[in-house]
């Protein structure tokens, strides 16, 4: 089993053989870089991770001022669009904990997500929003947080709203620095919450929830003792449950938000701009 990353492409890189009939494909847009690789059922026997199509979204490190925002949105709202079904409500959930910054993606893309069921169920039909899809936003927080398995909660949700798909958006572990703020990953095999440090929680997938679930989430942490073991060949004990992150994480996290909410935007309303629908969520 991959130890100590969410990441398909690294898991491909340490497990060449599981992988030595993988279907694998790159091209770019943009100044993107994109990877798409399937985890077929030997792959994921070697690996732990969940059978499936993955999609590496490489881009400039976004804490820097050369990171081009519209360009990676653009990238990461085409390839999320294609793994959508093409109608019915979609959930949209912000995984993590908002008060742990390594752990706030979830809860900070949310923050710039159109939620629009509300609006669709309204029968609005005036300034052009006649063809926005229905959309919910959720932030369930975590299982000490709440006593509430996240899955359980997405589940009622979901069932609720009458859901045709969940958008599960995470923070992610790498084992390499290098992938740290510059990556985006995408997967229609849903995900486990806490996998990448040893903290898996119930699954949230197309088995357990019922629907599909896209998998969204950029790498924010390494762990510390994978990220050791890496560089000295060795793995110490005392530093299995400590994990590293960047020292500018509150940008990244800032940054990483805002781009996995416009993405998001973007693949469910691609008849609105940018701008309109900035306009419509004030």
């Amino acid at each position: 089993m991959t130890i100590g990353t969410d990441l398909a492409i690294e898991a491909g890189e340490i497990n060449k053989d599981a992988f030595k009939n993988a279907d694998i494909s790159t091209h770019d847009e943009g100044g993107v870089h994109i990877t798409q690789m399937t985890i077929d059922e030997n792959a994921s026997a070697c690996t732990g991770m969940t059978a499936g199509l993955y999609i590496t979204c490489e881009m400039k490190p976004l804490t820097k001022p050369i990171f081009d925002e519209d360009e990676a949105i653009t990238a990461v709202g085409s390839v999320l669009g294609k793994l959508l079904p093409q109608d019915g409500c979609v959930v949209v959930a912000g995984l993590g904990n908002p008060d742990a910054t390594p752990d706030a993606l979830g809860p900070s893309a949310c923050e710039h997500i159109l939620a629009t069921r509300h609006i669709v169920e309204s029968g609005f039909k005036m300034g052009g929003l006649e063809n926005l899809r229905s959309v919910c936003v959720l932030r369930p927080g975590v299982l000490g947080q709440t006593g509430i398995e996240v899955q359980e909660m997405l589940r009622a949700v979901s069932q609720a709203v009458g859901a045709t798909c969940l958008i599960a958006v995470d923070a992610l572990a790498a084992r390499s620095v290098k992938r740290l703020g510059c990556t985006v990953q995408l997967s229609d095999a849903g995900l486990s919450p806490g996998s990448g440090i040893g903290n898996r929680r119930t699954a949230l997938t197309a088995d357990t929830l019922g629907i599909p679930v896209i998998a969204v989430g950029v790498p924010t942490m390494v762990n510390a003792a994978v990220l050791a073991h890496d560089l000295t060949g060795q793995k110490p004990n005392d530093a299995k449950n400590l994990i590293v992150t960047p020292k500018d994480i509150d940008t990244l996290i800032l940054r990483s938000g805002k781009l996995l909410g416009m993405a998001i935007n973007a693949a469910l309303h691609p008849s609105l701009s940018p701008e309109e629908i900035a306009a419509i969520m004030v």
